[in-house]
């Protein structure tokens, strides 16, 4: 599994760390969570997706 870090702007800000198979499922579990923590009323929001630099 790799690690993505995942960062939500919208008003506020969500930060984390998720470990999947890829990009792309790192993306689209990233909007689930824009779906379950971003405000009903927020208009609109940003998901930026990194592969985590591993630190040596």
């Amino acid at each position: 599994m790799k690690k993505f870090n995942v960062q939500i702007t919208y008003t506020g800000m969500i930060e984390e760390t998720i470990e999947t198979e890829s990009l792309e499922e790192a993306e689209f579990e990233a909007h689930d969570i824009a779906r379950m923590e971003v405000p009903f009323d927020c208009d609109e929001f940003e998901i930026n997706v990194e592969v985590e630099q591993e630190n040596e």
